[in-house]
């Protein structure tokens, strides 16, 4: 989890629910995304524009990668082989090639994007254009990109369903989330609920969508299929990204207002525990 307040990057005992280590990072870190084999584990960091390359095991550095201002989103390929990462002041997505270490292109992708999302197929990256209103598309092969039309006043969470069909894209300064068609990239829904939409994640099996609701301190549950809110779950102050354990069994949700983490247990919808970090936690991910 990364510690934008104190440049650092704590790794959570879930199981002991607690912090049990603490390493640096670069200024003001963002995002962290775990490599699919679990060997390495990447931060960005918005400040010193660039990512760090760490050993997941000892959480030694073994790379700095320079990118653009306000390095943020990170979206790994299925396949292992790149990083995509939304420079935010820079408009622009940097793409790394995680064997080299090193930046194969940057693509200018419009105003503002500050997550990444990669479709489960590999076939497209997806960046929310919080600016510019219009959430792009990278295809991961020709880096060729397009955009969805302007849909949101100010687009940030973004998540893909299981199996492709649909994405759901969060505004932070309405209380939507749209919906979107993966085969037209048209707008199909929009679903009205909770206000100060930030992170987003989506269960395994794709029946549950998890959104943050930064002003109300907690996360709303929304049936994907009905597309009504079914749950809200109490979190610290000011909940902004989400991360769903690979198993589907826990979420976890930084509190940027409060510095600590909830865990909320999925199948009864309902907290575990918050767990104090450092100050002003933003992004997390399950290992």
């Amino acid at each position: 989890m990364a510690n934008n307040g104190l440049d650092e990057v704590n790794v959570i005992d879930v199981g002991a629910m607690k912090v049990v280590r603490e390493f640096q990072s670069g200024e003001a870190p963002m995002i962290p995304a775990l490599t699919r084999d679990g060997r390495h584990l990447l931060v960005s960091n918005c400040d010193s524009c660039d990512v760090h390359v760490y050993e997941a095991l000892n959480c030694g550095l073994i790379a700095r990668i320079e990118v653009e201002k306000g390095a943020a989103g990170i979206a790994l390929a299925p396949d292992g082989r790149r990083a995509f990462v939304a420079n935010e002041f820079a408009d622009s997505v940097s793409i790394i090639d995680l064997e080299s270490l090193r930046v194969i292109t940057t693509v200018k992708v419009g105003e503002g994007p500050c997550v990444a999302e990669i479709t489960n197929n590999g076939r497209f990256c997806l960046t929310s254009n919080e600016v510019s209103h219009n959430p792009p598309l990278i295809d991961t092969e020709t880096y060729e990109v397009s955009h969805t039309g302007e849909i949101l006043l100010a687009p940030i969470g973004i998540c893909v369903a299981p199996d492709d069909r649909e994405v759901f894209v969060a505004d932070y300064l309405s209380n939507k989330i749209a919906v979107l068609d993966a085969g037209s990239w048209s707008v199909k829904d929009m679903i009205e609920t909770g206000t100060r939409h930030v992170g987003m994640a989506i269960t395994k099996d794709g029946r549950h969508v998890y959104v943050s609701n930064a002003d109300s301190d907690t996360v709303t549950v929304i049936d994907a299929g009905t597309r009504k809110p079914i749950a809200g779950i109490r979190c610290g102050e000011s909940p902004v990204y989400i991360a769903m354990r690979p198993d589907g069994r826990q979420a976890a949700v930084t509190n940027a207002g409060a510095n600590s983490v909830t865990i909320i247990d999925t199948a009864a919808m309902k907290p575990l525990k918050n767990i104090e970090v450092g100050i002003s936690p933003l992004g997390i991910t399950y290992g």
